[in-house]
């Protein structure tokens, strides 16, 4: 079962710079070994649930608390061969296009698809995809995700594949615990996925007191064939008590690849806050 929330952070437009990166992998080193010092010593799924929406309040100040947030170039954002890849359309409480799934077991609380505002109150909406997870004493691991198929891609070849993915939680430091991926299938179910990619290679989430992380692109070229369906999965490896991440996924695109974007990996596009006292 999956409740239905809306969640709103801010951001702020501007070009990122060398020394933005810089300064981003610093705050970065500096959070990850915070947590190192103070640190103490797929099952039955389920696509539909009754909805839940609420706004947070008490926001942390848009000033220099923001998301800087680099837009890829035109020719990333124009002609993406994936629908809603930014997840700006919602229909009753799912981003249209996209079919939306969570495990069901008894330990784990229902996931929470969350719709995202990444927009200033003065900017309108800028919408992602969000996925609560938190174990409530259940054992193994846990994942929600969403799917769909690939249907504009229509013929064989390389395709350029561009995701992005921030995410926050409880501090837990056990390393690799929270994970995202994408993966491309053959069908409907996620486990036609035969290689899943990590959406972000943060080994843990930003403490939700520290209000900021990063928010990790990751650009690769990809050997695309029609009628696949594209797959994002999200949740916790291991049964870690009390432990809890909040997924926020956007601006996805796929357009053919032509030997004129940047070379793969992943890069640093922006850091997206959010109100530590926001209930989840």
């Amino acid at each position: 079962m999956i409740h239905e929330q809306k969640i709103i952070a801010h951001h702020k437009i501007r070009q990122i710079t060398v020394q933005d990166v810089k300064q981003l992998s610093i705050v970065l080193i500096f959070i990850l070994l915070t947590l190192l010092i103070s640190s103490n010593p797929a099952s039955a799924q389920s696509d539909r649930t009754d909805v839940l929406h609420y706004d947070d309040a008490g926001l942390v100040s848009t000033g220099d608390f923001s998301i800087y947030y680099w837009y890829p170039p035109d020719e990333i954002k124009i002609g993406s061969l994936i629908r809603n890849g930014d997840f700006q359309s919602w229909e009753e409480g799912r981003p249209q296009h996209w079919s939306v799934w969570a495990n069901k077991k008894p330990g784990w609380e229902e996931a929470h698809v969350a719709q995202i505002d990444f927009a200033l109150t003065e900017e309108g909406e800028n919408d992602a995809f969000g996925l609560f997870v938190r174990n409530t004493g259940g054992e193994g691991d846990y994942f929600a995700g969403a799917y769909q198929q690939l249907d504009q891609i229509a013929q064989a070849g390389h395709y350029w594949v561009t995701t992005h993915m921030t995410m926050w939680g409880s501090a837990e430091p056990v390393l690799y615990n929270s994970v995202g991926w994408y993966g491309i299938g053959p069908s409907a179910d996620p486990a036609s996925v035969e290689q899943w990619r990590e959406l972000t290679p943060l080994p843990i989430p930003c403490p939700n007191q520290l209000g900021a992380c990063l928010y990790i692109g990751r650009y690769e070229t990809v050997f695309l064939e029609p009628g696949q369906y594209f797959h994002l999965r999200a949740g916790h490896k291991f049964p870690v008590y009390n432990a809890w991440t909040v997924f926020g996924l956007d601006d996805f695109s796929i357009i053919p690849a032509t030997g004129s974007v940047v070379e793969d990996g992943f890069w640093p596009d922006g850091l997206v806050v959010w109100d530590p006292r926001g209930l989840r």
